[in-house]
């Protein structure tokens, strides 16, 4: 059935599929690669739900990749995605005040 509608360039079809490979619910095993595979030929095609689900599933192995993938949903309108970069930015922000705040006490005390 998949196959049919990913022939047919239906989009919801390769972020479906491809999540059904990500959790184990084809087959019964996870297959990363492949659900990549879709992903990145449903984002390429223009679905933001693809996008997401890619950035998603890049995020462990190459965060740049995905926050582009995520930004590029956000353009469309993806909420989810936009979720994801807000609380992406939140982090870093905290991350940089966690490393920049004790280096200004430093500085300070001399």
């Amino acid at each position: 059935m998949y196959s049919n509608l990913i022939n047919a360039k239906y989009l919801a079809a390769y972020d479906n599929l491809g999540w059904m490979y990500n959790t184990e619910r084809f087959g019964g095993r996870i297959n990363k690669l492949a659900a990549i595979k879709l992903l990145r030929e449903g984002a390429i095609l223009g679905d933001p739900d693809s996008m997401h689900s890619l950035g998603v599933s890049l995020w462990e192995e190459d965060p740049k990749q995905a926050v582009e993938w995520f930004q590029r949903a956000v353009k469309l309108d993806h909420l989810e995605a936009k979720k994801n970069l807000e609380k992406i930015e939140a982090e870093l922000k905290q991350a940089n005040q966690q490393e920049i705040f004790p280096l200004f006490r430093l500085f300070k005390q001399k």
